[in-house]
């Protein structure tokens, strides 16, 4: 189930390292632990299989300052298999904090100097 938190990012950091997001970025946040699947029995009845997975905020828009190194330090800890502390600021206020890994794609939008990341790990609204 997505946060039903209002607002683009404002920040975010990754292991102390502060980036700005754009604002008209929309973020999905999924702080659900578990997924649910339901199966049929013989005699009409069901059961759920329960599976655990790790939350998850997809397509944020980092704001990209190339001289600053940004690319490469975003590259170096997706590369990395040591987790990032992290804590992302929403516009109405709202917190994240915990360790995650960058998943996906990590493409430069050379154009607007930005780049969309999804993180995955422990996370949590504090």
């Amino acid at each position: 189930m997505a946060d039903s938190a209002n607002g683009a990012f404002e920040s975010v950091v990754l292991d102390k390292r502060r980036f700005t997001c754009d604002a008209e970025s929309e973020a999905e946040v999924d702080l659900s632990e578990w997924d649910n699947e339901v199966k049929p029995n013989s005699d009409g009845t069901f059961r759920t299989v329960k599976t655990r997975h790790m939350q998850k905020i997809e397509s944020i828009t980092l704001d990209i300052d190339v001289s600053r190194g940004d690319v490469e330090f975003i590259n170096e800890a997706k590369a990395s298999f040591k987790p990032l502390s992290f804590s992302a600021t929403r516009a109405d206020g709202g917190i994240y904090d915990g360790e995650v890994m960058i998943t996906d794609s990590t493409s430069l939008n050379d154009n607007e100097s930005t780049m969309e990341i999804t993180v995955e790990g422990r996370i949590r609204r504090v």
